[in-house]
């Protein structure tokens, strides 16, 4: 899909195309502004991703993505250890499961439409900062910018230029499992995810048009033992073990205020995977990819031809549209976390509070707003098991 001849220079080059990178770059190139897009391997390429996204995605994209998309989602279900289960009542729409091969190359070709110049199979290998402008190295040549977005993942090279060196605190690690399970049958158009069976972390279900994402989300200190605890989380879901020795990994960099990860400086401004703006609740990131990617492009697009860095706008829109999101979604998640058991049995046993957490699943309604109506929804989730254990000690 590469687009024309590479100059030298440009006014932004974008590092990856994902969902961050590519809704960027879109941006940029409708603005008229010159902007390379590079994308380490070419395109379709498989992304390891259980591709659930909420309704509200749609507000985002002016395209139509359907052929992305593998299930239209109604309805979840939350469980612990099987034993106990609420399930959200039936919606028009909740959202997507989508296919993130299919979904980002539709990102990309409309990116590449708008007018940037998208170059696949190139990755960026060095970044410095000279003489007012930005050079950027790749595996295949040496351009210069003045504004360079790093929307190339956790791992990728523009998150360590800002000093995000340090690894993902969570990883994923999922399977595709065909539909000739009962279990999977039961899973169309809902969403499942499944907390008790992990030392930490959760397990879930995708349905997908021919099967369904099954996966596990734990913290990286477990990262040895994932495969072994996926086949344990299938056994216990009545599905064969064996099914995990086909798994494929990924970074979750959840979202997480204690870091203090830096999201800019100047003009290199992070968005996407590559800033951690991931839901620390649910680990869907798809959302706050594309929301940021297209902040970072406005941040640019009003400073470019004023001479002005554009990190403090950035900051400025991060502190408006994204960060008090993910601050409120990281307080709900520490006793979801830290007591999985009292967390599930709270909740089920609190109708509204539970009503209103699958609101803010479904995309309609905000942490922010979740806890601006029961404001100290984590300190009443830790009192609601300080009393059950206080009540468990005295029993005789």
């Amino acid at each position: 899909m590469d687009k024309g001849r590479h100059k030298a220079d440009y006014d932004v080059i974008v590092a990856g195309l994902g969902p961050a990178g590519a809704n960027a770059a879109y941006h940029l190139g409708c603005a008229g502004i010159r902007t390379l897009a590079l994308e380490k391997k070419i395109m379709p390429r498989h992304k390891t991703c259980a591709g659930g996204i909420p309704a509200k995605v749609v507000d985002l994209l002016d395209f139509d993505f359907s052929a992305a998309i593998e299930q239209e989602i109604k309805s979840a279900v939350v469980s612990f250890r099987q034993m106990k289960s609420v399930e959200m009542p039936r919606e028009d729409n909740l959202g997507y499961v989508v296919n993130r091969s299919v979904f980002d190359h539709l990102l990309a070709l409309r990116a590449g439409n708008a007018g940037a110049i998208i170059s696949e199979g190139e990755s960026v290998r060095m970044v410095a900062e000279r003489d007012h402008m930005i050079e950027v190295g790749t595996n295949r040549d040496t351009y210069r910018c003045r504004a360079l977005i790093g929307a190339d993942g956790a791992q990728g090279a523009t998150a360590g230029i800002l000093g995000c060196s340090a690894p993902p605190a969570s990883i994923g690690l999922e399977v595709y499992v065909p539909y000739e399970h009962a279990l999977i049958r039961d899973h169309v158009h809902k969403l499942g995810f499944y907390f008790g069976y992990l030392p930490d972390g959760y397990g879930w279900i995708f349905p997908r048009r021919e099967d369904a994402s099954i996966g596990i989300g734990i913290p990286m200190k477990y990262a040895r033992r994932a495969r072994g605890l996926l086949a344990d989380f299938l056994e216990a879901l009545g599905l064969p073990g064996n099914l995990a020795a086909q798994a494929k990994g990924h970074a979750l960099p959840l979202f997480s205020p204690l870091t203090r990860r830096p999201f800019c400086r100047g003009n290199i401004l992070l968005a996407g995977d590559a800033a951690s703006f991931v839901d620390p609740v649910t680990g869907e990131g798809i959302y706050w990819a594309l929301k940021s990617g297209e902040e970072a492009a406005r941040a640019i697009s009003a400073t470019l031809a004023t001479g002005k860095q554009a990190a403090g706008v950035y900051t400025t829109a991060l502190g408006r549209h994204i960060l008090p999101e993910l601050r409120a979604a990281w307080k709900v998640s520490l006793p979801l976390n830290t007591f999985p058991q009292a967390s599930f049995n709270f909740f089920q046993s609190h109708e509204r509070i539970r009503k209103m957490h699958f609101r803010v699943m479904a995309g309609r309604l905000s942490y922010v707003e979740l806890l601006a109506q029961v404001p100290r929804l984590p300190l009443i989730i830790m009192k609601s098991l300080l009393a059950r254990l206080f009540r468990s000690n005295t029993q005789p």
